[in-house]
């Protein structure tokens, strides 16, 4: 991401890995990074997803099945691409979008809504149908790019907020955390923001729903901080 200095950040990563007696890893795709660039797979633990500590519960809500995606976050075109391309998504489609610098002379579908920015503590209360789309990058097509190249190894707050919520997701299928979405059974897989008219069409509402079940039980976890307290657990027990 940052080529002029990434010798500095090799360097600087090589050291605290080899001084660190334990790494938290965010997920699968990262601990099997960290062992393929020489990090022992002894001292790697996973983490899975974000803790989201707030006192807002999903179940005070009604979440409601829509073919909408929710995307809350900085807007700014020129950082994300893909949502200058939002435009031309298939129309039956809806958008909601949720935060600082949309503009309304780039977005201009009449799919696509701008619900207003909101603190974090308050965004969850804000999000109450359809599903959270988890994406970055240059084009909705794929998530290419820096940003859509991270996505192949971290764990995005985005995917927190909206689990925290109670909302499915639909996440790009070579994120990192696909594979906690399909684990889980919260949220679609996609190629592209396009697949999602597909497999929203194929999908019964009562399936949506246990999706939502499945949310609001991470969600609980989330609230809680127990992702990050199991892993802390994890590295006491071995010490011992």
């Amino acid at each position: 991401m940052f080529p002029e200095s990434q010798h500095i950040f090799e360097h600087i990563d090589e050291t605290m890995y080899e001084i660190a007696d334990y790494v938290i890893a965010h997920n699968s795709k990262m601990k099997r990074y960290l062992i393929e660039h020489g990090v022992e797979e002894s001292k790697i633990y996973e983490l899975g997803i974000f803790d989201y500590l707030t006192n807002i519960n999903p179940n005070n809500k009604s979440i409601r099945y829509s073919k909408t995606l929710n995307i809350a976050g900085n807007l700014d075109a020129n950082k994300s691409n893909y949502i200058r391309e939002l435009n031309g998504v298939d129309k039956t489609i809806n958008f909601n979008l949720y935060g600082l610098n949309f503009d309304k002379n780039v977005l201009t579908s009449e799919a696509i809504h701008y619900k207003g920015a909101f603190p974090s503590d308050e965004i969850p209360s804000q999000l109450t149908e359809g599903f959270g789309l988890v994406w970055d990058g240059n084009t909705a097509s794929c998530c290419a790019g820096n940003t859509g190249e991270y996505l192949k190894y971290n764990n995005p707050h985005k995917l927190s907020l909206y689990m925290v919520s109670g909302l499915p997701v639909v996440i790009w299928s070579q994120a990192a955390e696909a594979e906690f979405v399909k684990c889980n059974n919260v949220g679609l897989v996609v190629d592209s923001i396009e697949d999602f008219s597909i497999k929203f069409d194929n999908l019964s509402e009562n399936d949506y729903y246990k999706m939502v079940e499945n949310a609001k039980n991470v969600s609980y976890k989330l609230r809680n901080g127990e992702y990050l307290r199991k892993v802390i657990q994890d590295i006491i027990k071995d010490l011992k």
